[in-house]
Order: structure tokens, then C-alpha cells, then sequence
């Protein structure tokens, strides 16, 4: 008998079990018991929302997040998966042409507007998600670069004029780089 491909229900249960489950391993006491109650409750109102959550892709659970995708790695490494049982468990879900897929915005609303530091921290964030979601790399990066943004905050925040400066210390710094006539190995230097 060949098996259906995922319901939407299917799907939205393993995501929602995938995070139930990293709840569980991430929290103590009181509420990782009442993750875990939760995951054990989608389990048995859908029988493969575990083996869906644990071995499928954007396919299945839409883009997870960074920790939802190191938790599901985890997790298979924890029940002894390799790639040819996630590949072979797959592949018995997906036999059937995939259900179509609702989209999972209600509603487009405008993104709020935001002040300068927030979009700073806003594309501190977009940069740190680049870099990567695992490491001492992505770590050091993520430091870095919100050291960066909290500076340049303050700087706006504290001095009248702090955007004509940054702006000038930009232009030099391009100015230094770009221009043939200034040693860069001495700038004060002129060739």
C-alpha cells in the first residue's frame, strides 16, 4: 500500500513537536514535563509527527530556526539515525505527491518603523544569522558585531554631531584605502 505524503496537519504537528521536544530537553521541572506531555499528545493524534519532525526538510516543516535545526540533528544523532535510515524514512513519507501547502502568513501588514538603533540591531542580527548557526566563529561574530551596533548607537544617541563624523570617518577610511597617492602602510605618509 503506498503511503500519502504529509497532511498540512501532519506537517504543522511535527514542527509543533520539534518544538515541543526542544522545550523539554531545554527546560526543567514543571514546564519541560508539560513539553514533553505536549509532544507525547501530537504523537498520538499523529502517529508520524515524530518521524516527520526528526528527518524532514523545509520540504515538510517549512524554515526552522537556527536552534530547531541543531535540536533535530540532535536528536537523530541521539536515536542512532544515520542519513540512510532519515533518506529511507523520507522517502516512505513522500511516496505520494506532496499536499499542497497553505501559506502560513495570514495577512501582509507593514513592518513597524523603526529608529536607527533598531535597525542597526536589526541588520546585527541579519548579519549574525549569515555567518552561521553553529561555532565559536558565529559566536565571536555575533560580539563583535553587537558591540559595533550598540557603539554606534550610543555615538548617535549622545553626540549632536555624531552622523557628520561617522559620515567623515567613513569617507577617510575609503579615501586611505582607494587613494594612490597615501601610503597604506603609512597613511601619514603621502607617496
Amino acid at each position: 500500500m503506498k503511503a500519502n505524503a504529509p497532511t498540512e496537519q501532519e506537517r504543522q504537528a511535527a514542527r509543533e513537536w520539534l518544538e515541543h521536544d526542544y522545550a523539554r530537553h531545554r527546560l526543567s521541572g514543571e514546564p519541560a514535563h508539560v513539553a514533553h506531555e505536549n509532544a507525547t499528545q501530537l504523537e498520538q493524534e499523529h502517529p508520524r509527527a515524530r518521524d516527520i519532525a526528526l528527518t524532514g526538510t523545509e520540504q515538510e516543516l517549512g524554515e526552522l530556526p537556527a536552534h530547531l535545526r541543531r535540536h533535530q540533528v540532535r536528536r537523530r544523532r541521539a536515536t542512532g539515525m544515520d542519513q540512510r535510515q532519515v533518506e529511507r524514512i523520507r522517502s516512505s513519507y513522500r511516496q505520494a505527491a506532496p499536499a499542497p501547502r497553505r501559506n502560513r502568513t495570514p495577512s501582509y501588514s507593514p513592518p513597524p518603523r523603526r529608529s536607527a538603533p533598531q535597525q542597526v540591531a536589526s541588520s546585527a542580527g541579519d548579519v549574525i544569522g549569515w555567518a552561521g548557526d553553529t561555532g565559536w566563529g558565529s559566536l565571536f561574530l555575533q560580539m563583535v558585531v553587537w558591540g559595533m551596533g550598540l557603539s554606534v548607537a550610543y555615538l548617535l544617541l549622545t553626540h549632536d554631531t555624531a552622523v557628520s563624523k561617522l559620515a567623515l570617518g567613513a569617507t577617510n577610511t575609503a579615501r586611505a584605502v582607494v587613494s594612490p597617492h597615501i601610503d597604506p602602510l603609512n597613511p601619514g605618509r603621502s607617496l
